[in-house]
């Protein structure tokens, strides 16, 4: 293998994580923090480009790994090549992961792909066995929360993070029924945009308590706070039943599940899932992202010829049902 240099560029709901590997190690690393409210004042996520560019920018060291722009302008301004590595909306789902009672209107997949797949094979790799030849539920725990049905190295289905759906999480508000959403709508208190905001980012626990910080609501936990009580443990519970739904639609035939993210650090979630969920399969915790070291390899396995890359064409994988 010969010797690379990568930047991954990781930007997220609330943090911008960045990583430089140099011959499959990691030579720097930094996670920066977006509080709710620094975010607020953006009124896209389009819009938060060039203060994210800023802080690519100053992490970089070196003059010609410079640009003005993330990875893809960069990596043309040192003449080298930029790959996405399973995206969000990466699509693996079977068909009928795809149905609604709508006409017209279909599920789509939108997930942390990257960090899921990412630990359906570090756990393949760490028991001597085949990521394409599991059953696994795969939950990613963080900014949002992304559950996911892994059918011999495929993402059969998942909850749709972009589209308010699956359990509530720190800055989404998870599932709302169409009633409660239309009366939101013709309330005359909210816009367009307050709605898919509080969708995507003023929900959940920013909502609920103004924090997207999950270590200050169990802190508020651990005070005997009531209302932090209770939705912290709605919160487990809204998880244990997306991924109760997950082992349904795999027969029941579960391999492991594996719990990932930066949450998966809290001992009380592990512990509040595995209450719900032990007997379904046995349960792995991978609490962290592996997504530095998944966008790594992923580059790793492009330039040493063992995956081919796949060119963007702007047209879908499914676009719609024949008929």
């Amino acid at each position: 293998m010969k010797d690379y240099c990568i930047l991954t560029i990781n930007p997220g709901s609330t943090s911008t994580k960045l990583a430089i590997f140099d011959k499959l190690k990691c030579v720097a690393t930094e996670t920066i923090q977006h509080s709710a409210a620094e975010l607020a004042d953006f009124t896209s996520i389009k819009a938060q480009f060039p203060y994210r560019l800023k802080l690519v920018e100053a992490f970089l060291k070196h003059p010609a790994n410079l640009g003005p722009a993330l990875a893809k302008f960069l990596a043309d301004q040192a003449g080298i090549p930029a790959f996405i590595v399973n995206g969000p909306s990466m699509d693996e789902f079977q068909d009928l992961a795809r149905l609604t009672g709508k006409k017209g209107v279909f599920r789509q997949s939108r997930l942390h792909a990257l960090n899921l797949k990412e630990t359906g094979y570090q756990f393949a790799k760490d028991h001597d066995l085949n990521y394409h030849q599991l059953n696994l539920i795969i939950c990613h725990l963080g900014g949002g929360v992304s559950v996911s049905a892994h059918r011999n190295g495929r993402i059969i289905d998942g909850n749709d993070i972009a589209a308010g759906d699956g359990p509530m999480a720190p800055t989404r508000t998870g599932s709302l029924s169409v009633e409660s959403v239309v009366n939101l709508a013709f309330s005359g208190k909210y816009s367009k945009k307050d709605l898919f905001d509080l969708n995507y980012k003023t929900g959940g626990f920013v909502d609920l308590f103004g924090t997207s910080d999950v270590r200050e609501i169990l802190a508020k936990v651990k005070l005997g706070d009531s209302k932090a009580i209770l939705y912290w443990r709605g919160f487990i519970y809204q998880i244990a039943k997306e991924i109760g739904a997950m082992y349904s639609i795999l027969h029941g035939k579960v391999d492991a599940i594996l719990i990932t993210g930066g949450i998966a650090h809290s001992q009380e979630i592990v512990t509040g899932l595995k209450d719900y969920c032990s007997s379904f399969a046995p349960i792995y915790v991978y609490p962290g992202e592996a997504e530095m070291k998944a966008m790594e390899m992923g580059a790793i396995r492009v330039l040493e010829q063992v995956e081919k890359v796949k060119h963007y064409t702007g047209r879908p994988v499914w676009s719609k049902f024949e008929f």
